[in-house]
């Protein structure tokens, strides 16, 4: 039995590198004829026809026959290598360690590695950490790591991969847009006066005041409503809010409220509104207290008395 491998074209295959024929040369049975490539190209794309010739070895006078025992249309397609990004359970707040890791799932057989790329629109990772390109059976993952994350941090990125073999070169990408919430701000609701209790009839200022986390690295404005129980109220913008008492009363007593809302013109960078109350009480003023006291030089029958 001798079989023949015709590729597209017509072209009589033979072994080489990348293409090996292994039987169909020999008088075992069944007869079989198995044409491998290690690896496959697009240039590989068409008809195959194995063709075979049996000759008797026990009866030379017999004339070999010849015939097309099969065709095979062989269509090479570029392999399936989808890519996406996942984002970590974590909500994406300022401050926080964040992660986001990009996952190509590769087809079995795959002979090279696809290599995967982070980038992001601003043109630098300054302050990101990329981690090393791990497999997982046919998961290929390529993390990128925050600490911390910051408003600056927000914006689109995207991871690349590319697959290389021979003069064939794939690519393909995922971009994930990333929000940053700004996170809650703390604020503080105070009295002037250094802890001198508020006593009816004094003139007062309560001042709501906040601050934020350091990691909130991009401008953003402050919006103050600050109100208390009498209907007195500030609406502020800026680093605070005052109620301004000229002077203050008993009726002034209660719950003070101060809402703040934190609000950037970026579009990376989400909106947050935190509030805090605090309870202030106006005591009355305490009666006088009036000494007397004799500051004479000399307490002898004509001398100034002085009290």
């Amino acid at each position: 039995v001798e079989s023949t491998w015709t590729g597209p074209g017509g072209a009589v295959l033979s072994s080489d590198g990348r293409v090996s024929i292994s039987g169909g040369n020999d008088s075992t049975s069944p007869y079989m004829s198995v044409l491998m490539f290690s690896e496959l190209y697009p240039e590989d794309n068409g008809t195959y026809y194995c063709s075979v010739a049996v000759r008797p070895t026990d009866s030379p006078q017999i004339t070999t026959q010849s015939m097309v025992v099969k065709d095979f249309d062989l269509n090479v397609m570029r392999p399936p290598l989808p890519i996406g990004i996942v984002e970590d359970q974590t909500p994406a707040n300022a401050g926080v360690e964040y992660q986001l890791v990009c996952e190509v799932e590769a087809v079995e057989g795959l002979v090279y590695t696809p290599q995967l790329v982070w980038s992001n629109a601003h043109g630098d990772l300054d302050g990101v950490t990329i981690g090393s390109q791990e497999s997982m059976g046919n998961t290929i993952k390529l993390p990128l790591t925050f600490t911390p994350l910051n408003t600056s941090h927000g914006g689109s990125y995207t991871c690349t991969y590319t697959w290389s073999s021979g003069y064939m070169n794939y690519s393909n990408s995922s971009t994930h847009m990333l929000s940053v919430g700004i996170p809650l701000p703390s604020i503080s609701i105070s009295a002037d006066g250094l802890g001198m209790p508020l006593y009816q009839g004094t003139a007062r200022n309560l001042t709501c005041s906040h601050a934020v986390d350091p990691s909130v690295d991009t401008s953003y404005t402050a919006d103050f409503i600050f109100t208390g129980p009498s209907g007195n109220e500030d609406h502020s913008t800026g680093r605070f809010a005052i109620i301004n008492f000229s002077p203050i009363d008993t009726t002034d007593t209660g719950n003070y409220t101060c809402i703040v809302s934190i609000t950037s013109e970026d579009q990376f960078v989400n909106d947050v509104s935190h509030s805090s109350t605090k309870t202030f009480t106006v005591e009355a003023l305490p009666p006088p207290i009036v000494m007397i006291s004799d500051t004479s030089e000399s307490n002898r029958p004509g001398a100034q008395l002085h009290l």
